[in-house]
C-alpha cells in the first residue's frame, strides 16, 4: 500500500506507539500502532483502511533507498529502539521523509525519566504495510 493513506491518516498515530524497528543495510521497517479511535471516528477511518481488532491502524513503515537518518538534527547510522516503550507524538510525511517524535519511556513508575527524540529519515521508497492483527511482543492481551 502507498503511502498516501497513511499519510491522510498519519494524525491518528499521535499517541499510539511504536512496536518494534528493524534495519539492514538501507532499508527500515517500522512496526507501529495508532491510538485507538474514538466511536464517531471508526466508520470514517475503517472505509478508508483496515482497522484491528482494538479500533486502531496497525501496520509496519518500510523505507527502503534509506539516504539520511537523524536524531534532533544529528545524523545517525542505524535506527534502534532506545526502549521497550515509545510513545508516538508526532508522525508527518515531508516530501520522501518522515518526521517522527518520539518520548522513549525507561521506566513506567519513576516521572522525568522519559527521553524525546525527533527522528527525521529520508528514504527513496516509503510504503505502508497494513496488518491490523499483528503480533504485539509487550502486549499481554494478544
Amino acid at each position: 500500500m502507498d503511502s498516501s493513506i497513511i499519510n491522510r491518516l498519519s494524525g491518528y498515530f499521535h499517541d499510539g506507539y511504536l512496536i518494534d524497528i528493524k534495519q539492514s543495510n538501507d532499508k527500515i521497517e517500522i512496526s507501529m500502532e495508532s491510538s485507538q479511535m474514538f466511536p464517531d471516528e471508526i466508520l470514517e477511518v475503517a472505509s478508508q483502511i483496515q482497522l484491528s481488532d482494538k479500533h486502531s491502524i496497525r501496520g509496519i513503515l518500510h523505507l527502503e533507498g534509506v539516504k539520511s537518518i537523524r536524531a534532533n538534527h544529528i545524523p545517525l547510522e542505524k535506527l534502534k529502539m532506545k526502549s521497550d516503550v515509545g510513545e508516538i507524538l508526532d508522525f508527518d510525511f515531508e516530501g520522501n521523509k518522515i518526521i517522527l517524535g518520539i518520548t522513549w519511556v525507561h521506566d513506567l513508575f519513576k516521572l522525568g525519566m522519559d527521553d524525546y527524540v525527533l527522528y527525521e529519515i529520508e528514504a527513496e521508497i516509503i510504503y505502508w504495510e497494513n496488518i491490523p492483527d499483528l503480533y504485539d511482543p509487550t502486549c499481554d492481551e494478544e
